[in-house]
């Protein structure tokens, strides 16, 4: 049993061997590029290693980095993935001389079938029909050019090393030959590092038509069924289903032999994919195979119930395929149950040529319901997506019981994911699935080039991100400036009128506030007691109140120091009342009685008015308290209450005059008086 398992990729498909390998108990360990220091398995994992730079060849094609970090986790196995270095023999040539073990097919396998031509010649061994090509390596253009007017137009140039849609081009007339081989040739140096490039016969609209395999240790081979995987663009895949149910059932039994017997043939082990192109007769070819887990793998999982990425961790550990734990003891166990169907969804803008768009995802929310599957590696609000790798944001996998409902159910997925921040296909894949071809299952490989109507998108103007993006730069720019003011928007006369309400808010609106206290008031049970409706319960909570206060004043200390200052403050003094402590407790008693009456009063008057006095207690207050207590030493003077009035009369008239607002008025009022009352009790603070 494995105990540690280093995952060698990136992405969804990252994401998919790491929950894997939980899910066995054992533990992952993942690599990471500068670029993805933020990406989805980094975030699950708990053994994270940078191996480089946002360039694949310095990070995920660093054969010497990948592998120290292996041994320095201690790792017992490498997981390839798809892409990058899955499919390169010299890599799990390197993992079997470290003593690590590569999960998938060994460094020989690799070979052999990684190569078309070899690969090619293998099927032609074994029987199975290949496309009439060459079976070596072209030395140049003017051969390729020779072998294409041999085998008739049109013919395709592919290099051999090649994969994932890449390092082909067609070519439909003798002067495309020679630029489209130099192209081919250029193209595969960069990418695969092999520049054998070899030439086949181009079928017409043909079916893409992939048979899943799966192989152990010992000797035991299944098929898995077969994937349509016609719809394409560029040769890169866009939608896959199963079962391919265009294709006629004798055809598609000819397939799983066929693919079946090349397997069995080098002693595959792993997971792998035997392709096939289907021509309008029914006749099949070999075409390649990939020697590796595909990107379209859930198809098969979800219309058998196996769990490929588990049972290539499991064949590399050294189970059979009748083990329970992957439950295929022989080929009849297999079964097809329903239809899958999935949809990649791409970074990729396709009112622009399908040009990959970047940037950092500004919301993201994802599909789901019964038979749907999301598989995703950088789908999440906040993710960044790059430019230096592929453009697969999710995988959108769903499963019905019919291809018309798988459709439907596919479609609702879709217009369930909602994308902001950078441009996707979603629009595109949507207009695939609806269309009918599709739906009859009928495509071919150059139906999307050959269907402009695909093309017809709604391109969505993200009007809520922009307006909310304009806002936040607006209150940053300048938070004091002056906002645009906007009409009011009119609204359409509505011809059904709902029943006129007759409610307080009515009334209101119609006759003011006086005539809902009018109102108020005249409702008998809204103030009553029990079943005196004449007694307010204003009455009795007034009387609580003065009863209370009667307590107070006479009945505790603090009434008798309240008398004995009202006296005779200096007697008081002398007798060792705290006269300062006493005046702020009247103070504090006083203002809550003010306050209950305040409330007592707005419910007696049922809050018709809220201009209680207009202000005139604060002056009169001020007057006695300033000119008797500050100026002439008692407020039960005459003059100091004379004198109080004549200061607050100026006070008053200049404040109007200097156009002080009357809000402020009254506060430079609270603070003389404030003033005026430290003054008189710091008299009595030192005594």
């Amino acid at each position: 049993m494995f105990k540690r398992i280093l995952i060698a990729n990136r992405g969804e498909i990252a994401v998919r061997v790491f929950r894997a390998c939980r899910e066995l108990e054992i533990e992952p360990v993942v690599v990471y590029s500068q670029a993805d220091r933020e990406a989805l398995h980094v975030q699950l994992a708990e053994q994270a290693y940078c191996i480089g730079p946002a360039r694949s060849a310095d990070s995920y094609l660093n054969v010497n980095a990948i592998l120290t970090v292996a041994q320095a986790a201690g790792c017992d196995a490498i997981h390839p993935g798809y892409g990058f270095l899955s499919e390169n023999a010299d890599f799990a040539r390197a993992c079997e001389e470290a003593g690590i073990t590569f999960i998938g097919p060994s460094s020989t396998i690799l070979a052999q079938m990684g190569d078309k031509l070899t690969a090619k010649a293998i099927a032609h061994a074994c029987g199975v029909p290949t496309i009439p090509g060459s079976d070596r390596p072209l030395k140049d253009g003017e051969e390729a050019l020779a072998k294409a007017v041999e085998y008739g137009f049109p013919i395709i140039l592919k290099a051999a090393g090649g994969g994932g849609g890449r390092g082909m081009r067609r070519c439909d007339k003798p002067e495309e030959v020679i630029p489209a081989f130099d192209l081919v040739k250029s193209e595969a140096k960069k990418a695969f590092g092999n520049e054998d490039i070899f030439i086949e016969k181009y079928l017409v609209e043909p079916k893409h038509i992939e048979v899943q395999i799966l192989g152990d240790k010992h000797g035991n081979v299944v098929h898995l069924f077969e994937r349509d995987c016609s719809l394409q663009r560029r040769y890169q895949k866009v939608v896959e289903f199963a079962p391919a149910f265009s294709v006629p059932e004798a055809t598609r039994q000819k397939l799983y032999e066929d693919a079946v017997k090349v397997a069995r043939h080098v002693g595959y082990v792993s997971a792998g994919t035997v392709e096939f192109l289907v021509d309008k007769s029914g006749n099949h070819y070999f075409i390649e195979m990939n020697p590796r887990i595909q990107v379209e793998h859930t198809v098969t999982e979800m219309v058998t119930g196996v769990d490929l990425v588990r049972a290539q961790i499991l064949i590399a550990e050294g189970h059979p395929l009748s083990t329970p734990e992957i439950g295929i003891p022989s080929q009849d166990a297999v079964h097809m149950n329903g239809y899958a169907l999935q949809c990649r969804v791409t970074t990729e803008d396709p009112a622009n040529n399908f040009a990959p768009d970047t940037g950092r995802i500004t919301a993201y929310r994802s599909g789901g319901g019964f038979g749907v599957r999301l598989d995703g590696g950088n789908a999440f609000t906040g993710a960044e997506i790059s430019p230096y790798y592929d453009s697969l944001l999710v995988k959108v996998t769903s499963w019905d019981n019919t291809f018309e409902g798988v459709c439907r159910k596919a479609m609702r997925a879709i217009s369930e994911e909602h994308v902001r921040g950078v441009k996707t296909n979603i629009p595109f894949v949507t207009n695939i699935l609806a269309h009918p071809t599709f739906r009859a299952g009928a495509c071919h490989t150059k139906f999307i080039d050959e269907t402009p109507e695909l093309f017809d998108i709604d391109v969505g103007r993200d009007r809520a991100t922009k307006l909310l993006k304009y806002i936040a730069q607006i209150q940053v720019d300048n938070p004091s400036a002056e906002r645009a003011q906007f009409d009011i928007p009119r609204f359409p006369p509505y011809e059904h009128t709902p029943p006129k309400c007759t409610g307080l808010k009515q009334l209101l609106d119609e006759k003011g506030p006086e005539a809902v206290r009018d109102w108020v008031l005249g409702q008998k049970k809204l103030l009553a007691i029990g079943d005196f409706p004449g007694i307010s319960v204003l009455v009795p909570i007034a009387i609580c109140f003065v009863l209370l206060v009667w307590f107070i004043l006479n009945k505790t200390v603090f009434g008798k120091n309240v008398y004995a200052i009202g006296g005779n403050r200096e007697a008081a003094v002398v007798s060792g009342v705290n006269v300062f402590k006493t005046i702020m407790g009247i103070f504090i008693l006083a203002s809550v009685l003010y306050g209950v009456a305040g409330v007592l009063e707005a419910a007696r008057t049922a809050g018709a008015t809220n201009n209680y006095g207009n202000g005139y207690e604060l002056d009169a207050i001020a007057a006695c308290v300033v000119g008797g207590v500050s100026l002439n030493g008692g407020v039960g003077k005459v003059s100091g209450i004379v004198s109080g009035v004549l200061i607050f009369t100026v006070i008053q008239y200049g404040l109007q005059f200097i156009a002080v607002s009357p809000m402020w008025q009254q506060v430079i009022k609270g603070i003389i008086i404030a003033i005026a009352v430290a003054i008189d009790m710091s008299k009595y603070r030192k005594k």
